[in-house]
């Protein structure tokens, strides 16, 4: 790597080396440190690789040195978005002779940002200028498929859908595009065309399957005599709420075995519902168990309901029953205080929102997640009585002695839904398509969801522990309180 060309194909070639990338990047970056090709191509490198945080310092070097070089920053931009510094993704466009909104390379990207900090009205206004501006030239897709999703995320649902159905026409084959208008099919309760639209999913790379599903795809053909794989897919809250579809499924196409492939942690509960027959723990390194048909778990709404959510059916299990102890006076209250998703959905108020809970008396704070000891406490003492390592079935088991579980959007909120728990919601800037956008869901017609877009974390759980000291809710000995019991009221 003594010349620049030499470093750069070296750069290349480790790309394929995953154990010699950041040895390889570093040399290549201390021979030619002010090599703006060298310094480009690690960069490069680093982002193909995953090592993201080594791109971010070369790339705000070949910035400072050009810093009217919009390929640069544009990267740089890009880099700090996925490493979640996005204030600082903002100072990179705001920062030199192309850093404007009227670039046109770059003002793409200002949308990102802006909407990530939450500035949603400056986004939505700056998605719509470039629209505008668009279509008296070039028609872009991708400035349609952004305008969409910002549309949506404020409860625009109707041009969020003509917005995502105009990319659509200029690139049909953008699967990211349909997956997009299916959410805002189903945000807005168009559930039979939302489900459709929502099979695009299994067309994404991160659907595929290192080994394939038996049997033959299932779409309704009557099961008699034969047996139905439900595989598995996405997370443990999905699987929770799709459940629901197995009793009826039962009934309607009478399978002779129904086999629901389940992540480990879903396991125990999913063996409960009435209709499975056989539970698999999902492994990608194992094949699936043999069937003769096979469906993925979020398809069963469409075929089995056409896209119905099923609300009335719910609870689909009963809440375990709690040990009954003494008569007891504090009302016990379950907390989910963060989600496993990623930091740009917004799920999760930061550990200081939460300081207003600690002012409402005769509260015992339970957690409902397995304990964690890396996770920062609440400005309160909360119990913790779910082991690290614990299942949904455990979790289960101590929802069976709360009063009342507060969750953002976790799985803990689908499995206290699912059993019928007494269940708020707390909702983010950005909420998931299964919430809609009222004060309850017809997923889950017991919640009440708390929503903060207008007032930001802190006001929410202003307002969360101004409702809990309002409301009256009763403390029977370690029993859980029925839905209706608590008021229907939203945020």
């Amino acid at each position: 790597m003594d010349t620049p060309d030499a470093a750069v194909q070296a750069l290349v070639a480790v790309r394929e080396q995953p154990a010699r990338v950041v040895q390889v990047m570093t040399e290549a970056v201390a021979r030619h440190p002010d090599n703006p090709v060298v310094l480009m191509a690690a960069s490069i490198t680093a982002l193909s690789t995953g090592h993201h945080a080594h791109a971010v310092p070369w790339l705000r070097r070949i910035v400072h040195q050009a810093p009217d070089l919009p390929e640069a920053r544009h990267t740089l931009v890009q880099a700090l978005l996925v490493v979640h510094d996005v204030e600082g993704a903002l100072a990179a466009l705001d920062d030199g002779p192309a850093g404007t909104p009227a670039d046109p390379r770059l003002a793409p990207l200002r949308v990102v940002v802006l909407a990530r900090l939450g500035r949603m009205a400056e986004a939505l206004a700056l998605a719509e200028a470039l629209v505008d501006r668009a279509a008296a030239g070039f028609d872009d897709p991708g400035l349609w498929h952004n305008l969409g999703l910002l549309r949506a995320q404020v409860g625009l649902l109707k041009p969020a859908r003509d917005a995502l159905r105009r990319a659509l026409e200029l690139d049909p084959g953008n699967t990211n595009t349909r997956v997009s208008l299916a959410h805002a099919l189903l945000a807005g309760g168009a559930w039979a065309e939302g489900f459709a639209t929502y099979e695009a999913r299994l067309s994404l790379p991160g659907w595929a399957r290192p080994h394939p599903l038996p049997g033959r795809r299932w779409t309704g053909q009557p099961l008699a005599g034969q047996s139905l794989l439900i595989a598995a897919e996405q997370g443990l809250g999905d699987g929770l709420q799709f459940l629901r579809y197995i009793p009826p499924l039962r009934r309607l196409f009478s399978p002779a075995r129904v086999i629901v492939e389940t992540h480990a942690p879903l396991a125990r509960l999913a063996a409960r519902v009435p209709g499975v027959d056989q539970v698999a723990v999902f492994s990608p390194g194992d094949p699936p168990p043999a069937a003769d048909w096979h469906v993925p778990l979020a398809s069963l709404a469409l075929t089995v309901a056409g896209g119905d959510p099923l609300g009335g059916s719910l609870p689909l299990l009963p809440c375990p029953v709690a040990p009954r102890g003494p008569e007891r006076k504090d009302r016990r209250i379950g907390l989910a205080l963060r989600s496993s998703a990623r930091p740009d959905l917004q799920r999760d108020p930061p550990p200081d929102a939460w300081a207003p809970l600690a002012r409402v008396a005769g509260v015992r704070w339970v957690s409902v997640l397995p304990a964690d000891a890396s996770a920062p406490p609440p400005p309160f003492p909360l119990e913790e009585p779910v082991a690290a390592g614990a299942d949904l079935a455990d979790t289960a088991t101590v929802l069976a002695g709360l009063d009342l579980v507060i969750s953002v959007d976790t799985a803990a909120a689908h499995l206290a839904g699912t059993l019928g728990c007494p269940l708020w919601v707390l909702l983010g800037p950005r909420p998931d398509w299964r919430w809609g956008w009222g004060d309850v869901s017809p997923w889950y017609p017991g919640a009440r969801l708390l929503r903060g877009a207008a007032c930001g974390w802190p006001g929410l759980m202003a307002r969360v522990a101004s409702l809990l000291e309002e409301d009256d809710i009763p403390c029977p000995d370690n029993a859980p309180i029925a839905r209706d019991s608590l008021p229907d009221r939203g945020v």
